[in-house]
């Protein structure tokens, strides 16, 4: 239900076409489509809000903002391992870093922010690797 233009232009009123050579498929790009195994429609993105949104949301997905625990010296001053008075149940020198340590990790991981899919993960036991086809085996015998 296409245009079928020959070649892809733009006119001063940001109007644009993609040259299309099937009429029923959107404008799609093959390299995209055998990468990922399916029709992905392909947007042009000019100087505009649509190239300044893209580029926001791939910036910060990108670098993975955890606005909480960016600074971890913060976290640390604030958790119990640096707010120690002298107990003789602490007075060994191991046992004080081993708990320093354990209150710094649990600090850290107390404020970590983490996608939804890792802990469901994490949650269920699963591996982290995920398997999206079954593989057969096929003897080289069969078509010889």
């Amino acid at each position: 239900p296409w245009a079928l233009p020959d070649v892809n232009w733009v006119d001063e009123a940001r109007r644009w076409r993609r040259k299309r050579m099937f009429r029923c498929f959107n404008s799609w790009q093959l390299d995209i489509s055998v990468a990922v195994c399916c029709n992905n429609d392909i947007k042009l993105l000019m100087n505009g809000r649509d190239t300044g949104n893209i580029t926001f949301y791939e910036t910060n997905y990108a670098s993975k903002k955890q606005g909480r625990s960016y600074n971890m010296s913060a976290l640390f001053a604030n958790s119990p391992a640096f707010q120690l008075e002298d107990n003789l149940y602490l007075q060994d020198i191991r046992k004080h870093n081993q708990m320093m340590l354990f209150w710094c990790i649990h600090a850290l991981n107390r404020e970590q922010e983490v996608a939804a899919l890792m802990v469901i993960m994490l949650l269920m036991g699963w591996e982290f690797v995920f398997s999206l086809h079954q593989y057969e085996i096929i003897y080289w015998s069969t078509f010889v």
